[in-house]
């Protein structure tokens, strides 16, 4: 029974999202916001608003190892289940130039959380990413929006993952916005406590720990509206959008969510958490290392590896602490 409260809490944070972002997006195109703007906004911080609820929600109750195994399990499954299913489907070309720069800042990012997680050693005490950590990323979040901002505003019109993302808004001129609004925040918030709830239990249940919880069933849930958007957009042949999207995800996980919870309640960093954030950085590694080699192409196997490796190391994850 508490895992299917788990299942419908989870239901109900990514229908609640989707209504929010939904509503949110079609009042800005009304607004004349350049689609553009809509469409990345939809792919980067829509597919995120999951995470970001039970992350609030998680370290508000005295959870804060549900939050940073949620942040960083569902970078881990948007790397590797994520984009690893979508290039299984239909082998990518990194056409975007402004994926050829986002995808070394992810990589970039990913080196920094490791040595924030890291900086308790270098300095004799507990390791912890704390409002000093948070206000770093939170700056340069600032410089990302400002540099996407630009790009939009400015140049590189015909971007291929600007134009895809301006093709995948829309506009409904109707009070029904605002309905999807008002339902969307309640239910993001009635998601959240539910999902929250429910994890905690079954951690105790099982006798797991809160990020082992996180990095695995939480992540896999709020890691849904990804893997829905990078299959549908890897089908309709819109690569750069399927890239944009796990790449854009995660970056607004770490640049803003992760800070957003560390200045909320400094988020401890046990060595378990430390292996995954250095594993968060190894796919994002070998995600460059694909995207920039044999024609800024990356290849259905290159897909399959990324899927094995991440399934792996999930159980790897789950064996390490059933044990």
């Amino acid at each position: 029974m508490t895992f299917l409260l788990l299942m419908a809490g989870l239901g109900v944070l990514i229908v609640s999202g989707a209504l929010l972002v939904d509503g949110a997006s079609n009042i800005a195109q009304r607004h004349n916001v350049p689609p553009a703007i809509v469409g990345l906004t939809l792919v980067a911080f829509g597919t995120s608003l999951p995470e970001l609820a039970i992350n609030v929600s998680a370290v508000a109750t005295g959870h804060p190892g549900l939050s940073i195994g949620n942040i960083i399990g569902s970078n881990l499954a948007n790397l590797g289940l994520v984009l690893g299913v979508a290039v299984l489907i239909r082998g990518f070309n990194v056409e975007s130039q402004i994926m050829r720069r986002e995808i070394p800042l992810l990589l970039l990012v990913s080196a920094i959380v490791v040595v924030m997680s890291n900086d308790g050693l270098l300095r004799n005490r507990d390791m912890v990413l704390d409002t000093s950590d948070g206000i770093i990323l939170l700056l340069l979040f600032l410089l990302f929006i400002y540099v996407n901002l630009t790009d939009i505003l400015i140049g590189r019109a015909d971007d291929p993952l600007l134009v895809q993302a301006s093709t995948r808004t829309h506009v409904l001129f109707s009070r029904r916005n605002y309905i999807y609004i008002a339902a969307g925040i309640p239910g993001m918030w009635l998601g959240a406590e539910l999902t929250v709830d429910n994890a905690v239990e079954i951690a105790s249940d099982l006798g797991l720990s809160d990020v082992v919880v996180g990095v695995t069933i939480l992540a896999l849930g709020t890691s849904l509206p990804e893997l829905v958007t990078s299959i549908t957009a890897a089908l309709r042949n819109q690569s750069a959008l399927a890239l944009g999207n796990v790449v854009g995800s995660n970056l607004v996980n770490v640049l803003f969510i992760l800070p957003v919870t560390a200045l909320i309640n400094p988020l401890p960093v046990d060595r378990a958490t430390v292996s995954d954030i250095w594993m968060a950085l190894v796919l994002t590694t070998m995600v460059a290392i694909f995207a920039f080699t044999k024609n800024l192409r990356l290849s259905r196997w290159e897909g399959g590896v990324l899927l094995g490796v991440y399934l792996a190391y999930i159980s790897w994850r789950y064996s390490g602490y059933l044990a």
